[in-house]
């Protein structure tokens, strides 16, 4: 079945609101149209978007009409992306400024992406030790170092050496100007192990890096959780080179003398709250006002159920990312908003949006 040619701009549909009570009534320029748009909001169930039009049915709340990101960036829809984020989430921040939470922020690797940081399990990810290639899954694992402790060492400074070259981007200002603004009413949970969120001035206090922070490390045995920076000059020059002995002698615990490990959260692990401060994440949950998501797929258990807590409460979830991730579907159910922006078109004008409204209560 195909979707109907809308005889109206896709521009004034954006501006008009659906309320679906088994009779659709359109405001404004679209009321010659109604049948049209009913026929659209049932075949919306098949097909989510037309000509850029994407409608978000929020339990217990009105259907709104919302522009799609990928349309508005190519021309497909009228109007600028910041009247866009005006438009469509405008409303729903300045209701949850009202409420007592703060906002919540979790970002994912999509953020980081945008500095050009490989994502983990993309190709960049595989690592090779003698003849075989090894995927992230098999190397970040607590089994892994314990088999070959200077390869996974090797890979982890590999990596930490690209997140030293990077330099945050225009999200990750946006999100340090958004604390700075609004102070208290924010906390910002990060999967991301690069440390940019805070190199762009996000407060440690106010970062809970759910995944650690590959800039440091720890007791591999676990005499303490104290963290050490890792020191530069252990970073080897190049992805060929091998790690010295005096490179190794470095990469030990300072109180015990044992090997030291990766500050980094590996798949055999589970999350818990002295590192990784999981449980204070699920709490800043319950209490958020507002969720905002950006860049993350939602390929780990502790983000879901972030987002699982939030919308559970009621309270909306506005989810950036290119893609089609688990949290579109909890912000439609939330009453929210999917932006299929990158991050660095969508996080700068929603930050500005959500600090306004924050500032003004």
């Amino acid at each position: 079945m195909t979707l109907p040619q809308l005889p109206f701009d896709a521009g004034v549909l954006g501006r008009t609101v659906l309320h679906v009570t088994g009779v659709v009534g359109v405001l404004g320029a679209a009321d010659a149209f109604a049948d049209e748009v009913a026929l659209l909001l049932e075949l919306l169930a098949e097909q989510r978007e037309l000509a850029g039009v994407e409608v978000f049915h929020g339990e217990g709340t009105l259907p709104r009409a919302r522009r799609s990101g990928r349309d508005c960036r190519h021309g497909g829809v009228a109007g600028s992306i910041a009247g866009m984020l005006d438009a469509e989430v405008h409303a729903l921040v300045t209701e949850a400024a009202r409420e007592p939470g703060p906002v919540l922020v979790l970002t994912g690797a999509g953020v980081s992406a945008e500095s050009g940081i490989p994502t983990f399990r993309g190709a960049e990810g595989y690592w090779t030790v003698g003849s075989r290639n090894y995927h992230p899954q098999e190397l970040a694992t607590a089994a892994a170092f314990a088999a070959m402790p200077r390869d996974v060492w090797r890979w982890y400074l590999h990596r930490l050496a690209i997140c030293r070259r990077a330099e945050p981007n225009a999200a990750h200002v946006a999100l340090a100007t958004l604390e700075r603004r609004v102070g208290d009413r924010f906390v910002l949970v990060t999967q991301n192990v690069d440390g940019l969120h805070l190199r762009a001035g996000n407060s440690p206090a106010r970062t809970l890096q759910i995944h650690g922070n590959i800039e440091f490390m720890r007791c591999a045995r676990g005499c303490s959780t104290a963290l050490t920076p890792i020191p530069d000059d252990v970073v080897p020059a190049s992805i060929d080179a091998p790690l010295s002995d005096d490179a190794w002698a470095q990469l030990s615990c300072r109180r015990c003398g044992a090997p030291a490990r990766p500050h980094v959260l590996w798949f055999d692990e589970f999350y818990d709250e002295a590192l990784m401060r999981a449980q204070s994440a699920i709490g800043h949950a319950r209490d958020a006002s507002l969720l905002v998501v950006v860049g993350t797929a939602g390929a780990t258990n502790l983000p879901l159920q972030i987002a699982n807590v939030v919308a559970r409460l009621g309270r909306p979830i506005v989810d950036v990312n290119v893609d089609i991730d688990p949290f579109a579907d909890l912000a439609r159910r939330s009453g929210g908003a999917h932006l299929r922006l990158r991050a660095s078109e969508a996080v700068p004008l929603l930050a500005d949006a959500v600090a306004t409204a924050f500032e003004q209560v």
